[in-house]
């Protein structure tokens, strides 16, 4: 199945002098591997063959999947640090934001794509990434729901900042009080004009879940690496799975009590 929407990988955004308008209109989907397990994001990976689309997965740990994801050549990977830990002083002996970054991409040497585990990011950060050959930092939200137009553009180190503007987990939790019309990631993708820069991040433990409240990802949480007692707790309406069907289709699916 083909979608009539156009989808790309981060490194398919191009780059003009300061102004990094895109080359050309497009969607492009990432998504945050977030140590899922190998049939969890496989299941993402099989949607995503489905409708013949591509997407930049951003990898937090070594895992076979990898592989998988490597031979398709329309994918490619990006690097997911979790520098969380280092705030808190959690972190293992010797552990710090440059062996956090060397971890990564020993796995994914090949990355142009960064994106911080809660998106955490700064000026330091920013030149180490750069110093390792990755191009594309995308640690900035600006919900669809602001209405402000967002593009990408150029730091001082060389690197491209590209804002996104919808993350499933973000959604649910401003589903109480977030337009209910320009708050889909299919709606965003259809009404964005040739000038805006669509980038739209998913989870597979909310695709596979098919998440419709944070509280289901919560209650789920000690059979996250049990994949087939997890299914039995997918949710059955309109949800975050049904999300990303219908933008990966580029036209909606006809569910009963479609509102999340």
């Amino acid at each position: 199945m083909e979608s009539n929407l156009i989808f790309k990988r981060i490194s398919q955004l191009g780059c003009k002098d300061n102004d990094a308008a895109t080359t050309n209109r497009g969607v492009c989907i990432t998504i945050d591997m977030d140590w899922a397990h190998d049939a969890i994001i496989d299941d993402t990976l099989m949607l995503l063959d489905k409708y013949n689309a591509c997407a930049t997965f951003m990898v937090t740990h070594s895992t076979p999947i990898i592989d998988a994801i490597r031979s398709r050549s329309k994918h490619e990977l990006g690097i997911h640090p979790n520098f969380n830990k280092l705030l808190v002083g959690e972190h293992r002996h010797g552990e710090n934001y440059i062996s956090i970054i060397d971890y990564l991409m020993d796995i994914v040497p090949e990355a142009k794509a960064v994106r911080a585990h809660s998106l955490l990011n700064s000026s330091k950060l920013i030149d180490a990434l750069g110093k390792r050959g990755l191009i594309y930092d995308l640690n900035d939200l600006v919900p669809s729901h602001s209405g402000i137009r967002v593009k990408p553009w150029r730091l001082w180190n060389g690197m491209i900042k590209v804002p996104f503007i919808w993350e499933d987990d973000i959604h649910l939790l401003y589903k109480d009080y977030e337009p209910a019309s320009n708050s889909l990631p299919l709606n965003i993708a259809l009404e964005a004009d040739d000038k805006s820069t669509t980038v739209i991040s998913f989870h597979p433990i909310h695709i596979f879940l098919n998440s419709s409240s944070i509280s289901l990802y919560e209650q789920t949480r000690q059979l996250h690496n049990s994949p087939n007692d997890l299914r039995k707790f997918r949710h059955k309406g309109y949800g975050v799975r049904e999300m990303f069907k219908e933008l990966l289709s580029g036209k909606r699916i006809d569910i009963q009590h479609r509102q999340i």
